[in-house]
Parts: structure tokens; C-alpha cells; sequence
């Protein structure tokens, strides 16, 4: 049966909301959590659908300031770790009291640097209303692009741009095709088999393509309505392909033109 999207009420009254913010405040979601693992890992969020849960997650995670703080890598494994069996180091312990089991999140590996997204601010020349543009550069071969605002009200700082992983990054038999072939290397080597273990933790399934997401803070509030957002894409011949997306911001008084606060009467059939 499928899940209903039930009201989530943000108060200390809502068990559910109590414990995700006693989460963000204990240090047990980090920058780098993922909603969906918190979500799967707690039986009492599961009373409301992942979207709507997802939604409450980002707005805490924003006020908690952990979008802004700068992502830490995971401590360094141990040489005894490392030495270990495959897939022993990757797994710990979320919830110490309900015992709860879930993947270590693999971007807190990796510190993204300069990476090629700018997000600028600037004033329609016609209106002077603000707007939000940004540009994000997407691996080559990256595909079902999508962008989205996060947050349940008229207006928020959280965007996200979601993608299909290109083939290249999954297909690991067809990357070693050439040394395959050869014979150089067989499909059962060490180096395959550990790329094949690792992607077991990008996905639900051997068969699903693994999906990427972009989180980005925005520098001033946006509305969310529909017809406020421009969304596109630019590809060059070199597979190269980025989005650009212009927002738009609340209208200040200053902006407003005195015509457009006017009302005008029509008249009424007797």
C-alpha cells in the first residue's frame, strides 16, 4: 500500500520532527546524510511519504547551518581496517539505541574543490526585480537531468539538481573492455570485483543506474512558483553540458510600480 503524504507538523509535539532534530543536534546526520538513509533507518518516519519527509529534512538542515559548514572527510581507516574484508569498513552503526545498521555515506571521502557551479544574483534591467542565476557544469554522459527548490513554503534558499550517472562510471566490465579482450585482464579480477562492491552502495539494485545530486545554498530567498522558474540546458561537441536556471526573487516595495497597486472597477451585470 502506498505511503500517504500525512501533514508533518513542526513542533516538539511531533514525535517524528523531535527526533529528527534531536539527530541534527546530536552530530549523528552530518553534512554528507542522506535524507533516505535516516528515513530508512527510523520506523517513525515512515508514517509519511520519503518526498515529504525529504522536504523536512533539507529545511532543518539548512537552519542547522550544515550546508554552509564546510564538508569534513570521514577520519582516515586504520591499517587493520583496510586490511579487512571487502565492505567491512563501510558499514557503522547510526543509532546505537535501536541498533539501526546503514551505509556510511562515500561522499564524505571526497573533498569537492572549485568544483564548476556559480550561482550569481542580479537585477532585471526592466523590472529591477532581483534574480538568482546559476550555472552548473554536469559530468559528460550524465542524463535525466533535473532541477528542483526545495522547501514546503512560498519561498526558499535550497536547490538541487538531480542525474542518471553516465555509463561509464557503472558499466565496469565495458570500461576494462579493451584489456578484457586482450586478455590482460579477466573479468573476475580484484580490480572489477571491488569497483562491483563498491556500486552496491550507489543503488538499490545491479540493474538501476545510479543517481547523483548537487545540493546548493542559495544567496537570497526564491519563490518556488512554477512560472517564477527558467530552466535550461547548453551542450557542446565535446559531450561537455551544463544547465542554467534563473530564478526569481520576492519583489521589494521599491520595485513596485504604482499602476500595478491600483484597482480598477469593472462594471457588474444588473
Amino acid at each position: 500500500m502506498a505511503l500517504v503524504p500525512l501533514r508533518w507538523n513542526r513542533d516538539s509535539g511531533n514525535p517524528a520532527h523531535a527526533l529528527l532534530e534531536k539527530l541534527f543536534q546530536d552530530g549523528t546526520i552530518e553534512g554528507t546524510t542522506q535524507p533516505k538513509t535516516v528515513y530508512d533507518a527510523h520506523e517513525i518516519f515512515k508514517q509519511y511519504s520519503l518526498s515529504v519527509f525529504r522536504n523536512v529534512f533539507n529545511e532543518l538542515k539548512s537552519s542547522t547551518g550544515l550546508l554552509l559548514r564546510k564538508r569534513q572527510a570521514e577520519a582516515t581507516v586504520s591499517n587493520e581496517a583496510s586490511s579487512s574484508s571487502r565492505g567491512v569498513a563501510k558499514i557503522a552503526k547510526l543509532n546505537e539505541e535501536e541498533g539501526a545498521m546503514a551505509f556510511v555515506n562515500q561522499d564524505s571521502r571526497f573533498n569537492h574543490i572549485n568544483q564548476p557551479i556559480v550561482v550569481s544574483v542580479y537585477k532585471d534591467h526592466e523590472t529591477e526585480q532581483e534574480k538568482v542565476i546559476i550555472l552548473c557544469v554536469l559530468p559528460s554522459g550524465a542524463t535525466d537531468i533535473r532541477f528542483r527548490l526545495l522547501g514546503s513554503g512560498p519561498g526558499t534558499i535550497l536547490a538541487v539538481v538531480e542525474y542518471s550517472w553516465p555509463p561509464i562510471a557503472f558499466e565496469i566490465e565495458d570500461l576494462f573492455r579493451d584489456e578484457i579482450k586482450k586478455g590482460d585482464m579477466a573479468p573476475c579480477d580484484p580490480k572489477i570485483l571491488a569497483f562491483k562492491d563498491d556500486l552496491m552502495f550507489t543503488r538499490q539494485h545491479k540493474d538501476q543506474v545510479p543517481k547523483g545530486s548537487i545540493e546548493i545554498s542559495l544567496p537570497i530567498p526564491v519563490q518556488t512558483a512554477a512560472n517564477t522558474i527558467k530552466r535550461g540546458g547548453k551542450q557542446r561537441k565535446d559531450g561537455s553540458q551544463a544547465i542554467v536556471v534563473e530564478l526569481t526573487a520576492y519583489q521589494s516595495s521599491y520595485t513596485v510600480k504604482p499602476e500595478d497597486e491600483k484597482i480598477v472597477f469593472k462594471m457588474s451585470g444588473e
